[in-house]
């Protein structure tokens, strides 16, 4: 009992680890500030795939391989590929079944467009929530909590109100969301470049 919950620790410690510099929150503030442009410029779609599937993942690699890497050194995870997929996925259609549940017992009616735009926020919101319910669990970190709760409370919240148009409440949500991602990523980014010089190479290393 006692080493599997040392070994609990350990990948802790190890996941803690590869997410402290704060780079997965300012790629992901980028991505929600990004997707703004989805709603308000036609054919921004592909523009996303780009950012996502390719600038981000080649972006991300060279600032790890640059800022990260001499600092801490380089572990590659244990990687769960298909069941980190499958889970995600599954998350994803527990949310939109709870909402398309919610949409049919209150509106009655799953297909109107209009209904699914007004909740995108809290659609949002929960998968946001989720990711950093999941990051909490696996590093050990309470303060991503904060992040969770913020991000369903402020899809709730703008989802809920009125506005004049009903794409006013997601194109506020991504750029608020992607804003606060992008602050806490850089503070964590700033920290871990504080607190782990590069170490200065000496004889001995040679």
């Amino acid at each position: 009992m006692e080493k599997n919950i040392d070994l609990k620790k350990i990948e802790q410690k190890a996941y803690h680890e590869s997410v402290r510099d704060g780079l997965a929150e300012i790629f992901w503030g980028i991505t929600f500030i990004a997707a703004t442009g989805y709603f308000l410029i036609r054919g921004f779609s592909i523009f996303m795939i780009l950012l996502v599937l390719v600038i981000i993942p080649i972006a991300r690699k060279k600032l790890k391989e640059q800022y990260v890497y001499p600092r801490i050194g380089y572990a590659k995870l244990r990687e769960d590929g298909l069941k980190e997929i499958a889970g995600i996925l599954l998350y994803m259609t527990g949310v939109v079944i709870v909402m398309a549940t919610a949409f049919f017992l209150v509106y009655d009616d799953l297909t109107n467009s209009d209904l699914w735009l007004k909740w995108s926020p809290m659609f949002f919101g929960a998968i946001l929530t989720g990711a950093y319910l999941d990051i909490c669990r696996r590093s050990g970190n309470r303060w991503y909590y904060g992040i969770a709760v913020l991000a369903l409370v402020s899809g709730v919240t703008l989802s809920v109100l009125e506005f004049a148009s009903l794409k006013t409440s997601i194109i506020v949500y991504l750029p608020f969301m992607g804003t606060v991602l992008i602050l806490t990523g850089s503070v964590l980014f700033r920290r871990f470049l504080k607190n782990n010089p590069v170490r200065e190479e000496t004889s001995d290393d040679i």
